[in-house]
């Protein structure tokens, strides 16, 4: 892996994966709270 690609593969990861990552705690979040309400629900 040359050192052009790795720069710019890190790059994309950084910008890719940080908005893959707030969007996966986002839908946990979500998740947890409906199952929250759910089981209060019950």
């Amino acid at each position: 892996m040359c050192p052009a690609s790795k720069h710019s593969y890190e790059l994309f990861f950084n910008k890719k994966s940080r908005n893959c990552i707030f969007n996966f705690l986002e839908l946990i979040v979500s998740v947890v709270t409906f199952h929250q309400t759910r089981v209060q629900q019950i």
